[in-house]
């Protein structure tokens, strides 16, 4: 893979590898092809999570760390990508590496995975219901499979996980790292992508559609996103400003 230009404390690729792109979009369709032939293969992925009484990990401990701390503390260490880049700009440089082009680019793929195609475009629009809703879980609304519009569900349904979502992306700041000192990170961020996916099938909140999907759309989108922001020749993008910088020194 050519090396671009180093900007921001960082070096980005000048021409992205399409074939992992290429790949993920290839086991999307091949997933949605699979579900669409067998979509029992839902219900008997989420029966290995229920039992006589109920989901075996609702209100569980390990569900109320999750719900409680763990989810909320992924979202706050994320978020610490905004003071990050905000240091920059004050100090004139990037702050461990974090600069323009790079909040860019986590900044998009986390807004586009997380918020935008989850809550706004796939869970309005397919109205899944949730596992615990339908009847093979004891409730009513009808099951239907992935990518089937059905309108059971009219607010925060289940096709696809935001929650998985969410893990998925964080491989934005995984990539953000030389390549040489990845392979820890991205370990931890398969770990965390694999317990949110199953706390989320375990309370009875995802198929293992929900999830599956939600983890091959999200890293579609951030790698996708990653080659877009390394093509940008914004030169405002080429380092932390000034602008900022002179208005606090004024102040």
């Amino acid at each position: 893979m050519a090396i671009g230009r180093d900007t921001g404390g960082m070096r980005w690729p000048a021409d992205p590898d399409g074939r992992a792109i290429a790949a993920l979009g290839v086991a999307t369709v091949v997933g949605a092809a699979l579900f669409a032939l067998f979509p029992s293969l839902d219900v008997r992925g989420a029966a290995l999570f229920h039992d006589v009484d109920g989901f075996v990990l609702s209100s569980t401990w390990v569900d109320k760390l999750y719900d409680g701390v763990l989810r909320g503390a992924t979202v706050w260490a994320a978020l610490a990508a905004i003071p990050l880049w905000l240091a920059g700009e004050l100090r004139g440089r990037a702050v461990l590496g974090f600069g323009r082009r790079a909040f860019a680019f986590v900044l998009t793929a986390l807004v586009l995975a997380c918020i935008v195609l989850p809550d706004v475009l796939f869970k309005p629009v397919f109205g899944r219901a949730r596992p615990f809703e339908t009847p093979p879980f004891g409730g009513d609304l009808p099951f239907v499979g992935p990518f089937r519009i059905s309108g059971a569900c009219s607010e925060n349904c289940s096709f696809y996980s935001g929650d998985v979502a969410f893990a998925a992306a964080l491989i934005a700041f995984v990539l953000l790292l030389p390549a040489a000192k990845r392979l820890p990170w991205f370990m931890l961020w398969a770990v965390w992508g694999l317990f949110v996916a199953i706390m989320r099938m375990g309370v009875g909140k995802h198929f293992p559609s929900d999830a599956v999907f939600a983890a091959l759309i999200s890293l579609l989108v951030v790698l996708r996103v990653r080659a877009l922001v390394a093509r940008w020749r914004w030169a405002w993008l080429d380092g932390p400003g000034q602008r900022l910088r002179a208005a606090s020194t004024r102040l």
